[in-house]
């Protein structure tokens, strides 16, 4: 089973000044001060999360740690940033984009339907199938932009229903074997399953008993298995996607992930792992300053996908941009799924902006933790040059895609960071590794329409 990795932080001063523990009254605000004392030698793992001892000492009013609401300053969409530059690979024009959430979604329950893969130069759109096309699938073919795209069928060896099925069963019934995670292959050749264990340390007998998990032909790969991606810095009056925040009795950290609403409540949607149900989330200036921020709780978590909901008080169609200091906006315009070869820009509050990831597999299921996480859906990315994408401090950032809109770049909400290999290095992007932080170029992300769906919020989407 899949343990998560510690968040990476700075190096704390020895002693750290008393926060507040908030007694949440609805006749008022009580305040109970308490400390979080968290030593270098202090440090423990669990979920992703660095604690530390918690213990009841007075505090004076002047000392740091007040909790206060925040104020929401509207931001001008005009200075929005813009990414054309960022991309690695064109843009997928807006129309194509359109074209291909199509068929995902009109195609995503269909037993026949494996995925949707784009081509480099974005010409070129195909859809892998088994057997015979279907009424809908022709449908939605003849809606194509042809004068953008060419549409081609490919066939899958075997029927990829049936290969979902047997990754969700290998997934669940493998556990004790090392099963880390199970991806099926475009051409649905086979099964993909990667453990813990290196062959050299396994026995025969543990893999012929993966390989008896399903009548499908299955490859074994090796692989650590996968950690979330657990910490810019300050949002107290935006409340943006891919901004630093932390746990407030526990000062854990993860990022953001992109503004949502469901009627006339706002909040962010972020990473399930991050914390359970109730958990209270700030923001602040710095470890010494004299208030922490209010930003939210989270109100529900989707642990099929990752996915959890925090309402705040405010919340805008924005998303940090640029580095982890950077004071950057750019807005949200839609939202899509990714197919195979789309690129994805990650924006967690550690690393900043990576664009460059390109979608090597879909239907990947994993294993976080042995509890509500241990069968969750998504997606990877590799970046293409090879450069860390996202790291510990990254988990619940956006993930998103860059669409050529009329010759103009406009930002799509796509995915959110849930994870990267357990055996990552400590080089980065961002802020650097070490410490407790591990980076990779390759990200495990999960899509943000399937948590919308399940949560029942949606994406908030700028003018």
């Amino acid at each position: 089973m899949l343990l998560p990795a510690c968040k990476g932080i700075p190096k704390l001063p020895s002693v750290i000044p008393p926060i507040y523990e908030r007694n949440r009254k609805r006749n008022g605000e009580a305040m109970k001060k308490v400390s979080l004392a968290r030593g270098a030698a202090a440090i423990t793992c669990s979920l992703g999360l660095v604690l530390g001892s918690i213990g009841a000492v007075s505090a004076t009013e002047d000392e740091r740690g007040k909790l206060v609401d925040a104020t929401e300053s509207q931001i001008n969409s005009a200075d929005s940033s813009d990414e054309f530059e960022a991309l690695t690979l064109p843009a997928i024009p807006l129309e194509v984009a359109e074209y291909t959430d199509s068929l995902q979604a009109g195609l995503a329950e269909n037993p026949q339907f494996n995925v949707v893969e784009i081509s480099e130069d974005r010409k070129n759109v195909i859809v892998w199938w088994h057997g015979e096309e279907s009424e809908q699938l022709s449908a939605l073919v003849n809606e194509a932009p042809d004068e953008l795209v060419t549409t081609s069928i490919a066939q899958t060896m075997y029927l990829p229903g049936d290969l979902k099925s047997a990754a969700k069963k290998i997934m669940s019934d493998g556990a004790d074997l090392g099963v880390v995670g199970v991806s099926t292959p475009k051409d649905g050749s086979s099964l993909k399953v990667s453990v813990s264990s290196p062959a050299s340390k396994r026995s025969g007998s543990d893999s012929e008993a993966i390989q008896s998990l399903s009548t499908l032909p299955v490859v074994i790969e090796e692989s650590a298995g996968f950690a979330p991606a657990n910490t810019r810095q300050n949002d107290k009056s935006y409340h943006l996607g891919g901004a630093s925040i932390h746990s407030y009795l526990m000062g854990s950290g993860c990022s953001s992930g992109f503004s949502v609403k469901r009627g006339s409540e706002q909040g962010s949607m972020f990473a399930a792992h991050c914390g359970g149900t109730g958990e209270y989330w700030v923001t602040y200036d710095s470890f010494w300053d004299t208030s922490w921020y209010n930003y939210g709780t989270t109100d529900q978590r989707v642990p099929a996908y990752d996915g959890a909901i925090m309402k705040s008080n405010f919340s805008q169609p924005y998303m940090w941009t640029q580095g982890p200091t950077s004071t950057a906006y750019g807005a949200i315009k839609g939202q899509y799924t990714a197919p195979l070869g789309a690129e994805i820009c990650y924006s967690g509050s550690q690393s900043g902006v990576v664009c460059g990831n390109i979608v090597q597999q879909r239907n990947f299921t994993y294993a976080l933790d042995s509890g509500d996480l241990n069968s969750v859906s998504g997606l990877i990315t590799q970046q293409a040059a090879g450069q860390p994408a996202a790291g510990n401090g990254d988990s619940g950032g956006p993930g998103y895609v860059i669409l050529n809109a009329s010759g103009v770049a406009a930002r799509y909400a796509t995915t959110i960071i849930s994870a990267i290999p357990q055996n990552s290095g400590t080089n980065c992007t961002g802020n650097p590794g070490g410490g407790g932080r591990s980076c990779s170029a390759t990200v495990i992300s999960t899509d943000v329409a399937a948590i919308a769906a399940a949560s029942g919020w949606s994406i908030q989407i700028a003018p």
